[in-house]
């Protein structure tokens, strides 16, 4: 965010060039590390001892945060907050598509080639590749607060679980959990 204002506040000396890969990187390493996060959360809430397994595809890890979070809302609140969760997470999955309509190597911001020595999309295209910061700018913003509310919703469900977990413990001396 701080990159890409920096660049729309003044790039007479086309900093944005230089500086577009490391701001998508840091864009889609975000939205990995807050998809990896809502999803470890509800893996402990639910005691699922599964991990994800994806590596860095954010396309599958959104659909196993998708996937977790339907399994714990129909176990616990109901298919309303899926609806909202969804509709939440639209800008997030709209701009994991818009990644993914050109490629599903997310290394294409950190290396010109592939691990198989392969050209990426930008590369190879005839044309220039534009990224438009202005809209840049307006999908992470929108994504970062989807993420962010997403986030602290499960955190805090989780946090005042233990808490009522803790209480019972301390209470009682057992645990039933």
């Amino acid at each position: 965010i701080i990159l890409i204002e920096n660049c729309l506040n003044d790039n007479n000396d086309k900093k944005a060039d230089i500086v577009i890969f490391p701001i998508l990187h840091g864009v889609i390493h975000g939205t990995e590390i807050y998809l990896k996060s809502i999803y470890n959360i509800l893996a402990k809430f639910l005691k699922e001892n599964r991990e994800f397994l994806g590596g860095h595809d954010i396309k599958q890890l959104y659909n196993e945060v998708k996937g977790i979070v339907c399994r714990f809302e129909n176990k616990y609140n109901g298919k309303e907050n899926i609806k909202y969760f969804k509709e939440e997470m639209a800008s997030v999955k709209k701009f994991i598509d818009e990644i993914y309509d050109r490629t599903n190597n997310m290394d294409f911001v950190r290396y010109p080639i592939d691990s198989k020595k392969n050209n990426h999309f930008y590369v190879e295209s005839k044309e220039n590749i534009v990224v438009d910061l202005e809209t840049l700018y307006i999908k992470v913003i929108s994504m970062h607060k989807s993420l962010e509310f997403i986030h602290g919703y499960y955190t805090n469900i989780y946090e005042n679980f233990l808490s009522i977990e803790n209480e019972y413990y301390i209470d009682t001396g057992d645990y039933y959990f």
